[in-house]
């Protein structure tokens, strides 16, 4: 053995060896070993050690600890040891085995392939170990091969795999492959196809016009930049096509889609297949989903700000258009934002979020979640049986036809002011609508329920028992002031106020217009 730079010690050495065949025990401490040329055998020992083979047929043992090896040109021995290593095996037809820990192991791409190279042999060990391969533009994978072009990689007790490709165009097919883990697919730049395998996949097409198919299993699919083809399997699959004019198609499970407007204009299609399938977009626009009168399982999306009149410049998201998509989800931002999706029929459940600002939401057939956010929000959900929450701000909120529920979002001394109207009796279909007042609106502030009707089965909930509260009767068709609130209701007939506490404190939680006493108290239902 020659040293040509460095000492061996118990503490942390750099050691450089020349051209020999070199035996080096790097003892404990954190340490830096180059074999150089020659077919040497370099170990780490304790410490978390970095060992290199340079030329030749090396062996490498990291030791105890979290080692680096990299085997370097040549027929190679690495052996990660204890702990999580990051093993190499380098140009050459080498054996590489993790050891304990989860480990990373890292065969050739095969790009520059010595004369006689036809592959690794790689062995994950004991712990969660994956096969890492980068820069190629051709792979094929199954159970226990990786072909890289014209390398054939063996491996066993590895549980994932990563294949990353290259700026060109590439191919990964995976279909072959079923692992304990997860199959991780990076086209990189280039139009890209990549086949996802028969378990969990996570796929990325990068820049490019890419196409992707997630395989059997589960799949995360994104397309990125460029007009992607995303294609899900037959079980759950989650897509997001990027930017981009995207064609998104889910299989026989439960489907998510998403999409962002923040990733600008892009025509997109969503075609949700057999199972329950889901959209969520976001974005600080204006958006409008209608469906096809001609045909029901077709909506239309767009997002953009509002034009001259009531028309939607979709310029900055563009249309995207969706088909057997049963559940949509529009997310605001900061901004007041118009959502309207009261064109959309009763096969498209809705969820409208505003977010921050003061929104207009509005939903149309279907069972719709509509949640204002911060700010003085409308809510109007339409038909169906929704379920409404202003949140913060003095909001006003409508659940139309169908079994609603309605919180104004109230809190503890918020001084907000909820205007709540349930929805009627609509052509002899009964319309039973649940007013969640519970402790909201305590301190400062109330909301007032426009059409409370125990004909229709309207129920008021509110938190603790009835001995918390007390029920005035009054007439508000001229302003009155009662506590806190001042009400003017232009009809004759008496209006009911709940108080919590006695009137005297003037503490009022809501007012229910044109409904005595005794037309309300039966709806009304404690909770703890």
């Amino acid at each position: 053995m020659a040293i040509i730079s460095g000492t061996i010690t118990p503490a942390d050495d750099k050691i450089i060896a020349n051209g020999d065949n070199d035996k080096i025990d790097a003892l404990a401490g954190n340490d830096t070993v180059n074999g150089g040329a020659g077919n040497d055998t370099l170990i780490g020992n304790f410490g978390n050690d970095s060992l290199f083979g340079g030329l030749g047929n090396d062996f490498l043992d990291g030791g105890f600890n979290r080692d680096t090896l990299d085997g370097g040109a040549g027929n190679d021995t690495l052996n990660g040891g204890d702990d999580n290593d990051i093993l190499s095996g380098g140009t050459g037809n080498n054996r590489v085995n993790g050891g304990a820990g989860n480990d990373i192991l890292i065969a050739q791409n095969g790009n520059f392939p010595a004369i006689g190279d036809v592959g690794d042999t790689l062995i994950g060990g004991v712990g969660n170990d994956e096969l890492r391969v980068e820069g190629a533009s051709n792979y094929f994978l199954t159970n226990n091969q990786l072909f890289v072009g014209n390398l054939a990689h063996q491996f066993s007790e590895i549980e994932d795999v990563r294949l990353t490709g290259t700026s060109g165009n590439d191919t990964i097919n995976a279909s072959q492959a079923l692992l304990s883990g997860r199959t991780f697919l990076f086209g990189g730049a280039g139009n890209d196809t990549i086949i996802g395998s028969r378990g969990l996949d996570q796929i990325n097409g990068g820049d490019g016009n890419d196409s992707i198919v997630g395989g059997t299993g589960f799949n995360f699919l994104r397309g990125n930049n460029g007009n992607d083809t995303l294609i899900g399997g037959n079980d759950n699959n989650n897509l997001n096509g990027g930017q981009g004019n995207d064609f998104l198609q889910g299989g026989a499970g439960r489907d998510s889609f998403s999409d962002s407007a923040f990733d600008g204009a892009g025509d997109d299609q969503y075609i949700g297949g057999g199972g329950e399938d889901f959209l969520f977009i976001n974005g600080d626009n204006n958006f409008e989903l209608f469906s096809f009168a001609n045909d029901p399982n077709k909506s239309q999306l767009k997002g953009g700000k509002f034009g001259p009149g009531a028309n939607l410049d979709d310029s900055a998201t563009g249309t995207d258009t969706l088909q057997g998509i049963e559940n949509v989800e529009i997310q605001g931002g900061a901004s007041s934002n118009r959502i309207d999706a009261s064109r959309a029929n009763q096969n498209v459940n809705v969820v409208l979020n505003g977010l921050d600002g003061g929104d207009i939401l509005l939903a149309g057939s279907g069972n719709d979640v509509l949640f204002g956010g911060l700010g003085n929000d409308r809510l109007d959900a339409g038909a169906g049986n929704d379920r409404l929450n202003g949140d913060s701000g003095n909001d006003i909120l409508s659940g139309g036809k169908g079994n609603d529920t309605l919180s104004g979002g109230g809190s503890f001394n918020s001084q907000e002011i909820d205007i709540l109207t349930g929805g009627v009796l609509f052509q002899g279909v009964q319309s039973v609508d649940t007013f969640n007042l519970r402790d909201s609106y305590r301190q400062a502030g109330h909301a007032v329920i426009t059409d409370f009707s125990l004909l229709d089965g309207d129920k008021i909930t509110l938190r603790g028992s009835a001995s918390d509260y007390t029920f005035v009767q009054q007439n508000f068709n001229t302003n009155n002031s009662i506590g806190s609130g001042i009400f003017s209701n232009d009809s004759s007939i008496l209006d009911t106020v709940i108080f919590f506490g006695a009137p005297a404190f003037g503490d009022v939680i809501a007012v229910a217009e044109d409904v005595s006493l005794s037309a309300l108290t039966p709806g009304i239902t404690f909770t703890i």
